[in-house]
């Protein structure tokens, strides 16, 4: 008599043994190897080509395509219906190819769309498409998403017409063939996600892989971080010359329960293949959502025209930290609070956006907002502006700069605070008057760091030296930090004009004016250039002719008393006398 026996190791792994009579022991693990081997290998007992079954017109009477297998079929008439059913066991996508013999018929053809079960035991259609004889031969269908354990129909038809004749026309009865490719994967979207309710959980260790059935689409994924940081979306995609592409909107959930869109960025299938989006500040434990959709031309034909059918890859980066802005920071009752001495960075996502900070004097004091930017040259900037409010629980500008990329990469704005107040520091867009000129002077997504000491640390103050530079009547120096105003008195020079002021001691230009604001971050000197106004001699060239001997000295430039040259030419029979 034989037995199976079942022993477990240490790791938890099951071992099965036979004990008993050889004999039973040789059928019994015959047995085994067979039912191991259906189980490792079911695609073995599923391959090849079989036909369709009929009637298989509705959801109940679908015919099952087995993994591995191809399905043989064909429309007996222009009424008749084919449905085939997959249910794969896990999670994944899977692409249908259809195949058909290529006729010169460019208008007869097929209607496929693909349809998922829902829980309830209703059908929902996620998308539908056109197979026509004058086509190739083989078309792969665009991928579907698969949740394990669930049914999914594959609807196949006459091209749709609105009447009898039409549908007979467009009607063929030639066979085709159906299979499928199925991968099991855990990051391919999950249909339907096309709402906030239904957006696909996203890791920050993951992307995830989708792609969009139609223009009027959108796909939805979320994240919720559970600390205070700095996030960016990333997207991938395969190059094309193509002006189809995406649309990415970042939204974040309010504490009231609403949803507000942070920023959106157009993607192009001809743009870079990795795209990450500007950094967005973000709040621990808020719900963050990004949205996929197509790009929009304004009517139906010019949204269809920007849709891409390509598949994507998104997923995000986050970084903790406090000290980066946290939208939406964009007014007062939103200010982000700040720690006196400490750097906090940020950006402006739109020449519309604005960030505020907010901060308690703890004493009166002189101090500064101290602002760092990497310099580029270009005149777009930042206003930096100093709001305080007051007792009365209004609130009022106290002061104000403008910053341009092409200032200094570090740069101190000198300020007077009250114990007890309450300020703002506000930064947006440098202002133009319009929407092109505030455009053309919005800095782009470029980072900038503030920093505020308003404890009530003793501002340190420069020394500002000036020098003649070989003139005279130099103004007396100046102390004081940040913003300065320059002296207004003038040096003289004989024979010169005063043409300003330089940090460099050799300059031909000025870079300040006397009476220009300055910005005093060290000590520092400033030398007068010079003009000079005595008009240049002329040059004359001076030329030596031997008449008749050799030996001639070289021409000679120069104005007024000059040396002539000791050289001397000579001549056979002559003695040179000058």
């Amino acid at each position: 008599m034989a037995r199976l026996e079942v022993t477990n190791d240490k790791r938890g792994l099951s071992t099965v043994s036979v004990k008993g009579d050889s004999m039973m022991k040789k059928i019994i693990s015959i047995y085994l190897a067979i039912i191991m081997a259906i189980m490792i290998f079911p695609l073995a007992f599923a391959s090849g080509t079989v036909d369709e079954t009929e009637s298989n017109d509705s959801y109940a009477t679908a015919n099952t395509i087995p993994e591995g297998t191809s399905i043989k079929a064909n429309l007996s008439t222009y009424q008749d219906v084919d449905y085939f059913k997959v249910t794969p066991a896990r999670n994944g996508k899977l692409i249908f190819n259809f195949k058909h013999t290529f006729a010169a018929n460019y208008s007869s053809g097929w209607t496929y769309s693909f349809w998922m079960k829902n829980a309830d035991g209703t059908y929902s259609c996620f998308y539908s498409g056109k197979v026509i004889l004058g086509e190739g031969e083989s078309k792969e269908l665009l991928p579907i998403s698969i949740i394990a354990n669930t049914t999914y129909l594959l609807k196949i038809s006459v091209i749709a017409a609105g009447t009898y004749d039409a549908k007979d026309k467009y009607y063929t009865s030639a066979e085709y063939t159906l299979s499928f490719d199925f991968t099991a994967t855990e990051y391919y979207e999950r249909e339907f996600n096309n709402d906030y309710k239904t957006a696909n959980p996203l890791s920050a260790s993951h992307e995830i892989e989708g792609n969009l059935y139609d223009w009027s689409e959108a796909d939805y994924y979320s994240f919720t971080p559970n600390k205070n940081g700095k996030l960016s979306i990333t997207f991938s995609h395969n190059f094309a010359e193509s002006s189809c592409g995406w649309v990415i909107t970042a939204i974040m959930k309010n504490e009231d329960g609403t949803y507000s869109a942070i920023e959106s960025w157009t993607i192009t299938r001809q743009s870079s293949e990795n795209y990450e989006t500007p950094f967005i500040g973000a709040k621990a434990n808020t719900l963050y959502l990004i949205k996929i959709s197509s790009r929009r031309g304004g009517t139906y034909d010019a949204n269809d025209k920007y849709y891409t059918e390509a598949q994507y890859l998104v997923g995000y980066n986050f970084t903790s930290t406090e000290y980066f802005e946290h939208e939406f920071n964009n007014y007062y009752d939103t200010a982000d609070a700040i720690i006196s001495g400490t750097d906090y960075s940020g950006l402006l996502m739109s020449c519309y956006d604005i960030d505020y900070y907010s901060f308690v004097a703890e004493k009166t004091s002189k101090t500064c907002i101290n602002i760092k930017h990497n310099y580029a040259d270009s005149v777009s900037g930042w206003e930096i502006e100093l709001f305080q409010k007051n007792s009365d629980g209004t609130i009022s500008k106290n002061s104000g700069v403008i910053i341009g990329l092409n200032s200094a990469e570090s740069y101190s704005f000198p300020i007077d605070l009250t114990a007890g107040t309450k300020y703002y520091i506000i930064i947006s867009t440098k202002k133009g008057g319009t929407y092109d000129a505030d455009n053309k002077y919005y800095p782009g997504t470029r980072v900038y760091t503030i920093n505020c000491d308003y404890g009530g640390t003793s501002v340190i103050n420069y020394t500002l030296t000036y020098n003649a530079n070989g003139g005279s009547g130099a103004p007396a120096s100046q102390t004081g930090s940040g913003s300065i105003t320059l002296s207004s008195t003038k040096p003289s020079r004989s024979g010169y004009t005063f043409l300003g002021w330089s940090t460099s001691s050799s300059a031909s230009s000025a870079q300040y004016q006397p009476g220009s604001a300055f910005n005093l971050t060290a000590d520092t000197t400033l030398y007068a250039v010079w003009k000079n106004d005595q008009p240049t001699p002329a040059v004359y060239t001076l030329y030596y002719n031997a008449n008749g001997g050799s030996g001639v000295p070289a021409s000679q430039t120069g104005s007024g008393n000059i040396t002539l040259s000791s050289t001397k030419p000579s001549r056979s029979g002559y003695s040179f006398i000058g």
